[in-house]
């Protein structure tokens, strides 16, 4: 867990795409992760016009400590 979030609870919030801010903070974590792993994660961004929530946050107090996003098509 990320430094200064031990002990604190998870919130996981859903939406179907993320606020500039919020894009702020995803790339910040990338950025992280990446360095860590020796990766160059791909993330998918979701649709602001879409009515699915796509992408998910995980927040330990106000800090960002995980983000996943969905990249499906509909069913046909």
């Amino acid at each position: 867990m990320p430094k200064g979030t031990a002990g604190q609870p998870v919130t996981l919030s859903a939406r179907a795409s993320l606020t500039p801010e919020e894009t702020i903070e995803v790339l910040a974590l990338k950025r992280v992760c990446d360095a860590h792993d020796g990766l160059d994660l791909k993330i998918s961004w979701g649709d602001p016009t879409s009515a699915t929530d796509k992408v998910f946050l995980a927040r330990a107090g106000s800090t960002l400590v995980g983000f996943v996003s969905l990249d499906c098509d509909a069913p046909e």
